[in-house]
């Protein structure tokens, strides 16, 4: 596979193009896990997975409320998977349009909700999305979260 950098204002989209075999989206599995650790009492991570699409976000809490971790990561996520159900795209240019649009769209509705209740300044959620189309692998992301491909035994 070869991998293309594509940079924009709060993406870094990867575009993973196979070269030697095709991309068979019927073949895909998508599977999640999660687990709050030791030091949380409530989950702040939030995962979401439909045919040839993938979504993690994990919430961050503000100065004020002890579940604005929890409500970032669901603003995002219901915007990310709102658009998705709502307006999928269907080849990889609508999807390198998508990606970034998506996840401009996700980080404003954690800011507006941020800006309208002083209990929930300062919350933020990180987002990494996957989308499998035609013959390439993107990957998208807001923050630390991360991607990883696995061929074999090796994790990139």
């Amino acid at each position: 596979m070869t991998c293309r950098f594509i940079s924009s204002v709060v993406t870094a989209l990867y575009v993973m193009h196979a070269t030697k075999e095709r991309m068979a989206t019927s073949s895909l599995k998508i599977a999640s896990a999660s687990h709050q650790g030791k030091k949380r009492s409530r989950q702040q991570d939030l995962v979401a997975h439909r045919d040839n699409f993938g979504v993690v976000c994990d919430g961050m809490g503000g100065a004020g409320a002890e579940d604005s971790g929890e409500i970032a990561a669901e603003k995002s996520m219901n915007t990310v998977t709102g658009r998705f159900d709502n307006d999928r795209p269907t080849t990889l240019a609508e999807a390198r349009v998508w990606i970034p649009a998506t996840l401009q769209a996700a980080n404003a509705a954690v800011v507006s909700a941020a800006k309208s209740d002083p209990n929930l300044k300062g919350m933020g959620s990180t987002v990494l999305i996957g989308l499998f189309i035609e013959d390439a692998a993107l990957l998208g992301w807001l923050g630390d979260s991360r991607g990883y491909r696995l061929r074999g035994k090796v994790l990139q």
